[in-house]
């Protein structure tokens, strides 16, 4: 049977995502399924989606961070000069990355970024009464979904080359470089 690697929001950090991949070819994996939110500054944007392209038997989808590429979020202003910075260094990629599906099925199963209902509205650790809206019509099947940056394993890599990767970012992006290498520290958001 198939062993489907499910791969998402990576956010440039290419340290891990090695850590990840030489796991999951250890235990099999034949496929993947790319969730989205793939980048992060350069260097690491670019290096991180040539990694994916080497991937053989991938199915992608769009996260927030691909649309925000093209849709900045203004909901999110403290993001959005960040996110512009991203698209005009990744300009050759941008379009391509907007234009990936936002779901997936394989075998059965529904692969989206956040929900069905949207890239940025995901579901909590635990269930809640008001999950059933961000189903959007789906039912009696499985759904997979990311966004959430809650690890469901914990994959040991080089935290410290990440964390001083983001600190060594160019001063364009001085507003998000700690706050990112913080992120990367703690493991969480």
């Amino acid at each position: 049977m198939p062993l489907v690697a499910i791969l998402y929001d990576i956010h440039g950090n290419l340290p891990a995502l090695e850590q990840v991949l030489a796991e999951a070819r250890d235990a099999g994996a034949d496929r993947y399924l790319l969730g989205g939110d793939y980048v992060a500054p350069e260097p690491m944007g670019s290096a991180t989606l040539a990694r994916l392209r080497e991937l053989e038997h991938a199915t992608w989808i769009r996260g927030n961070g691909e649309r925000w590429l093209t849709e900045p979020p203004e909901d999110v202003p403290e993001i959005a000069p960040t996110v512009k910075l991203m698209a005009r260094d990744l300009a050759n990629e941008v379009e391509r990355l907007y234009d990936l599906p936002t779901q997936a099925e394989i075998d059965g199963v529904l692969y989206v970024h956040g929900s069905p209902l949207s890239d940025v509205e995901s579901f909590a650790a635990e269930p809640h009464d008001d999950d059933e809206h961000m189903l959007n019509g789906v039912r009696d099947r499985t759904v997979v979904f990311g966004h959430s940056h809650l690890q469901f394993r914990r994959t040991e890599y080089d935290v410290a080359r990440q964390a001083a990767a983001y600190r060594a970012l160019p001063d364009e992006y001085a507003e998000v470089r700690e706050f990112m290498a913080r992120r990367i520290e703690r493991g969480s958001d």
